[in-house]
């Protein structure tokens, strides 16, 4: 948030003359109290109006430091995370000295964030933004998921008829008869109808979406978070349990079309509209521990939770940080040190404002100036 403030100036003083004319019919000056009145109002008006017209330049160069507004789904808010851990938006944010403000919501699509958009104080905090990042989609896909899976149920088993979140609850709570279901089901929903639909509309939502903030703020530094696979490290899990291994190679191979399509789709985008895109996928497939809830306990209990844990939000505040850094420096070029991990955050360029009734006080001030100047020197030649 850049703070707006004005330049220090020195007081400016000057011999204003204020010119009487004598019993005689001569020009002469006076020395009195009309004189020195004269010359502090003079004063006052000239300091004023240099001040007011180089406000617009301490507008850019003031400032308590960048403000991050992060938009998004349960990833940005942090939903899974154990209570003492940071999600990777606080990280971001403490590390590189940022003021936060998170618009982020639990269950979040591009379709709500759209709707939520023309809130007039989302808009606010949109506004005011330097930096921008967004993590949306993983719901949009999960839902045709489940849209998918219940058709399909619903074609094997015509006297029943669960919902969508009825399917969403039975599969996230371990239900082994719809996991049972779901596993020999899931292969057909990268070629499925529901999910090429739901692509399509994605990417019109997220264009709109990004128009809609670039329009309300142009100079944002925008980035773009795309989805990781929360299941691909499920396989090393499952191995220690060869009757899951068949399941969790399938399951995995399914999020990881989807996904990947998903993130095309959220390139493509962000090219288009000028963004960084942050890859989060690769650093979750590269990682070194499990990034996600997602998980086999005993007795080969699995929890499909594919929110990210402590160590998948720190994997993404680096690749966030190491986005942000590249746009901002291609964005504004002046390099400034920052602690924690993560070096050469550049300060976002700042917003100018101008004022045109100061520089029209800048040009009475002028005036005055020359009218002093026309006075002393008529009074010397009288003289």
């Amino acid at each position: 948030m850049v703070s707006k403030g004005r330049m220090a100036i020195d007081p400016l003083e000057y011999n204003a003359w204020e010119q009487t004319e004598g019993s005689n019919g001569t020009v002469k000056g006076t020395n009195g109290k009309g004189r020195r009145w004269g010359a502090s109002l003079l004063g006052v008006v000239l300091c004023g109006a240099l001040a007011l017209c180089q406000n617009s330049v301490a507008v850019a160069q003031s400032g308590d430091g960048i403000c991050y507004v992060a938009l998004g789904d349960s990833i940005s808010s942090g939903y899974g995370l154990e209570e003492e851990a940071q999600r990777f938006t606080q990280q971001v944010a403490y590390e590189n000295g940022y003021t936060l403000i998170s618009l982020a919501q639990n269950g979040e699509t591009s379709q709500t964030l759209l709707q939520r958009l023309q809130d007039p104080e989302a808009m606010e905090g949109v506004a005011q933004a330097d930096v921008l990042t967004m993590t949306i989609g993983g719901n949009d896909l999960m839902h045709a998921l489940y849209v998918y899976l219940v058709d399909r149920y619903q074609a094997s088993n015509p006297d029943a008829s669960p919902t969508v979140d009825e399917m969403q609850e039975a599969l996230m709570g371990g239900d082994m008869t719809m996991l049972t279901f779901a596993l020999g089901e899931i292969q057909g929903f990268s070629a499925s109808e529901q999910e090429q639909e739901a692509l399509k509309q994605y990417s019109d939502n997220l264009t709109q979406v990004l128009t809609t903030i670039q329009m309300a703020n142009p100079e944002a530094c925008l980035v773009l978070i795309n989805q990781y696979n929360p299941y691909s490290y499920l396989l090393r899990e499952f191995s220690k349990y060869p009757p899951l291994a068949r399941a969790a190679q399938d399951v995995e191979q399914a999020f990881g079309s989807g996904v990947t399509a998903l993130n095309e789709t959220i390139a493509r985008v962000g090219e288009q509209k000028g963004c960084s895109v942050v890859d989060v996928y690769t650093a979750f497939e590269d990682a070194q521990e499990n990034p996600c809830n997602v998980a086999v306990s005993a007795f080969a209990k699995v929890n499909l939770d594919f929110h990210p844990n402590a160590y998948g939000h720190r994997l993404i505040a680096q690749a966030v940080a190491a986005a942000t850094s590249q746009q901002l420096q291609s964005m504004d070029g002046q390099v400034q040190s920052v602690s924690g991990e993560t070096s050469n955050i550049t300060q976002s360029p700042q917003k100018q404002e101008y004022r045109p009734w100061a520089v029209l006080l800048c040009g009475a001030g002028v005036v005055a100036l020359g009218t002093i100047a026309w006075g002393r020197s008529t009074h010397n030649r009288k003289c």
